[in-house]
């Protein structure tokens, strides 16, 4: 039944993805209104910024900052897109070239983020890739439709052009686990077995016994 309604919820949004795509590149009447709905992903991920800095207590990191930068920058070049759009001076491949340029950038520089939590969070280079496996992981995981995704004009073209926060949020959480998991395993491993004064027979040669 899952199965069905995440098929039934997929060929529903292909069929709102043909449907914007049909209105907006040939400019027809609700232009505006599809323009938006390809927009709103991108700009939700952009205030859901704050939560994430609140979760992974990096607030006063540089990467923090370039994000937030980047965060101002963006909202303010997605105005333009659709200014210009309205007045005609920009296409709408134009327009959605800047909305995947855009949402690339944020990928790379939440990457870039990723790196000031990976050195927050682990204290060695196994637990550093151990992390940075979990946030991939995370990344190119398939957006499920039970969860509310619905795919823009982009999606189609560039799967996973914008890296969600919830699935950084997600990758972090995993890579926490799998660096406790890995410091727990370790731990229990050296407290058991024989000490290195422990366990030695008395005596020497054939005469040693327990």
């Amino acid at each position: 039944v899952e199965e069905f309604a995440e098929l039934a919820a997929a060929l529903d949004g292909i069929d709102d993805v043909i449907a914007d795509t049909n209105t907006l590149l040939n400019m027809g009447q609700g232009w505006q209104a599809a323009w938006d709905r390809q927009a709103a992903p991108l700009l939700a991920e952009l205030d859901k910024l704050e939560d994430l800095f609140a979760q992974d207590k990096t607030a006063g990191s540089a990467t923090a900052a370039a994000l937030l930068a980047f965060r101002t920058e963006c909202r303010r070049r997605l105005q333009g897109a659709a200014a210009a759009l309205a007045s005609g001076s920009m296409t709408p491949e134009e327009a959605l070239d800047i909305l995947r340029d855009s949402g690339s950038e944020l990928a790379e520089l939440l990457k870039n983020h990723s790196e000031t939590v990976i050195e927050k969070a682990a204290k060695d280079s196994s637990e550093k890739k151990l992390m940075r496996e979990a946030l991939e992981e995370e990344r190119s995981r398939p957006r499920r439709y039970r969860d509310g995704y619905r795919p823009g004009i982009l999606d189609t073209a560039y799967p996973n052009y914008v890296w969600s926060v919830a699935s950084f949020n997600a990758g972090v959480q995993a890579g926490n686990g799998k660096i406790e998991s890995a410091r727990s395993s370790a731990s229990s491993g050296s407290s058991s077995g024989y000490g290195s004064s422990g366990g030695s027979f008395s005596g020497s040669g054939s005469s040693s016994r327990f």
